[in-house]
């Protein structure tokens, strides 16, 4: 009997060793060149908040809206972190990329989950549902049901399963090392080129395209054996550690990132000085470069220590990174919300456009930018009249167009203005009544001021040459019968307080007769803008200046 057992035990043994196996070995291919693990059970929520409060605060003043609260901040992110675990089943993760799928999927990674009790393909189908376009990602489950996959959507993805998740995995000594330098993180990205890949960088030597032609590209890649990335975001630290063939390759691949950030830097200086003075980025990130080079140097650079090159970062260096990387994120974030105040115009412009071209099919003119009444009077802006081709007939039906537009009846209706016609970039006026969005109004253009609607034939510069609707410098209610006058039009871009202009930087939104829509740089010539806006002025336009002064046509 004690035989016996003996016999069992030594049976079982290399059993328990492979029950016992990392996941991520199952995933190690000669092809796989990167493996990213997140333990979510392991990530505290409200330390990584508490502990990065420079770092949180300062994107948090970036964000657009009221300020955030830091203990709602906290709560919202216990919340979704129980939704991954608890209802979706998924406590770690693991991302793929393998150059095997690179011709099925060009640069994309696959997620591999781990099954648990909760977790399968429909709960996770249903979820994705509702974030993501439909069928923007398949679901599949492993045929042993050990694993669960998110694949960007390819034909016939459990064709690929085989490939993915082989029967037998390849040993792999590089992501073993690797991984083994990062084990206690909750999150680890490791990444090994195969010895085929360096093998070919070795024969073919490729360079790189200016300006980093100079860089020694193949050397970096061959002499790397991996790169381990363990991150722990409640203390905060990362540590990184580079593996190279040799002391000496350590030297030299060392040398190749302080090349690569020099060019980076150097690049960055270049760019910035030719803007003009007056832009944000140029006043707050060119000093910081210029100023601070060295010590960008020391926080991004890792140091040798043997063969490898460490770096690691504790609360003092996120700390410095902080006062370095923070203004210039938070430049890019106020550029990235003014960038979509801008396409959120454009789509808006573009909706006025469709409405206009819809009420000339019904009434075979264009809206007048202001009915009148019997003596001439002003009564109602285009913008009431458009409403019905808006989805707002309703309230189109409750206005009394033949009284005027601030009569006691119908001044009930002057903050009833609809969100189409809110520009968010506008900081002045009512939100709730006033907008930027109207006509040039004069003899010369296509707002004339007889309360007639123009015909499509009386613009005989070209409706893809003369502008229909633009931007007011100052907002008007939405139901006044007033635009921009053609007189104030001609001074130019953001020159006058009742012209065109916006809150939008560097120009303005305009919608031209065609139905598409431009930004106009607020640097436009008054020769160029005159064109534009003249619907018969013969004016002869060129191409070349004209793609000078506008966007790309929407």
């Amino acid at each position: 009997m004690k035989h016996l057992t003996t016999f069992f035990l030594i049976l079982l043994f290399p059993l328990t060793l492979f029950a016992n196996e990392p996941q991520w070995k199952k995933f190690t291919h000669e092809s796989t060149v990167l493996i990213a693990h997140v333990d979510l059970t392991n990530i505290d929520i409200a330390k990584t908040i508490q502990n990065n409060r420079p770092i949180v605060d300062t994107l948090l003043k970036a964000l657009p809206g009221e300020p955030q609260d830091v203990r709602s901040l906290i709560a919202a992110g216990e919340l979704g972190k129980q939704y991954l675990i608890r209802t979706l089943g998924i406590q770690e993760a693991y991302v793929v990329i393998d150059l095997q799928m690179v011709n099925t999927v060009p640069g994309m990674p696959i997620m591999i989950l781990p099954q648990t009790g909760k977790i399968n393909g429909e709960t996770l189908r249903s979820a994705i549902a509702l974030a993501l376009p439909q069928d923007f990602i398949k679901v599949v489950n492993s045929r042993n049901n050990e694993f669960v996959l998110l694949y960007p959507t390819v034909d016939e993805p459990d064709r690929w399963l085989d490939r993915l998740l082989p029967p037998i995995s390849v040993e792999r000594s590089d992501f073993a090392e690797a991984f083994a330098a990062v084990e206690d993180a909750p999150i680890k990205i490791v990444a090994a080129l195969p010895e085929f890949v360096r093998k070919v960088v070795r024969d073919t030597a490729p360079r790189l395209p200016a300006p980093a032609q100079e860089l020694d590209i193949a050397t970096l890649l061959t002499e790397t054996r991996w790169t381990a990335i363990g991150i722990d975001p409640a203390k905060p630290a990362v540590h990184v550690t580079v593996a190279t063939t040799s002391e000496l390759a350590a030297a030299q691949v060392q040398r190749s990132f302080q090349e690569a950030l020099a060019i980076f830097i150097k690049k960055g200086i270049e760019e910035l000085e030719v803007l003009p003075e007056n832009f944000s980025a140029k006043q707050s990130l060119l000093p910081t470069l210029k100023e601070r080079e060295d010590r960008i140097r020391a926080l991004l650079i890792p140091q040798p220590e043997g063969k490898n090159l460490v770096l690691h970062w504790e609360q003092p260096q996120f700390a410095e990174a902080v006062d370095i990387v923070m203004p210039i994120v938070a430049e890019e974030t106020e550029q990235l919300h003014k960038n979509q105040h801008r396409n959120v115009c454009t789509n808006k412009m573009r909706s006025f456009l469709l409405a206009c071209h819809n009420y000339l099919d019904c009434h075979g003119q264009l809206p007048p930018p202001f009915t009148v009444d019997a003596n001439g009077k002003p009564l109602h802006s285009w913008r009431v009249l458009i409403l019905p081709y808006m989805e707002h007939e309703a309230l189109y039906q409750q206005i009394r167009l033949n009284e005027p537009w601030d009569s006691e009846h119908n001044k009930q209706f002057h903050d009833k203005m609809p969100i189409y016609f809110r520009c968010l970039a506008s900081t002045l006026g009512n939100p709730n009544r006033d907008t930027v969005y109207c006509m040039v109004v004069g003899n010369e253009t296509i707002g004339v001021p007889n309360g007639k609607g123009l015909l499509f034939s009386q613009i005989t510069d070209g409706s893809s040459n003369t502008i229909l609707l633009t931007e007011r410098k100052t907002p008007v209610c939405w139901m006044e019968p007033v635009d921009i006058l053609q007189e104030h039009a001609y001074l130019g871009v953001n020159q006058h307080e009742f012209g065109i202009g916006s809150e939008h930087p560097g120009g303005v939104t305009i919608g031209i007769a065609d139905g598409s829509t431009r930004f106009m740089s607020e640097n436009v010539s008054l020769k160029m803008l005159k064109a534009f806006l003249t619907k018969a002025g013969g004016e002869t336009v060129n191409r070349e200046d004209m793609r000078s002064f506008f966007g790309s046509v929407r």
